[in-house]
């Protein structure tokens, strides 16, 4: 049997939701990638949250030190389009009668 041999470095990384096994994965990839491929992350939390996402400190700080230290930055202060859609339907429904056809 052949073994198949993958650059990861060479790989999109989309992770939708982070939990443990995807923050390693995420460390790994901002690991091999630095200073060798270019990386987009998008987040909806500032970094000085990111602690909340990373179970230690310091690999918190070697992260976003790694992610900075050649980036450019594009912070959009603009009301998510899922969150408006989501509030939306929410008032849509609670101002639609209970028996009224959806």
């Amino acid at each position: 049997m052949s073994k198949i041999s993958v650059d990861t470095a060479r790989l999109p990384l989309l992770l939708n939701e982070l939990r443990l096994p995807a923050i390693g994965r995420l460390w790994q990839d901002i690991a091999v990638r630095y200073e060798r491929r270019s990386l987009m992350i998008t987040a909806n939390q500032p970094f000085g949250d990111w602690g909340k996402v990373f179970p230690d400190p310091a690999m918190t700080v070697a992260a976003i030190d790694r992610l900075v230290h050649h980036a450019t930055i594009f912070e959009m202060n603009v009301e998510s389009y899922r969150r408006r859609t989501a509030v939306g339907r929410k008032l849509k429904a609670e101002l639609q009668p209970a028996d009224a056809p959806a």
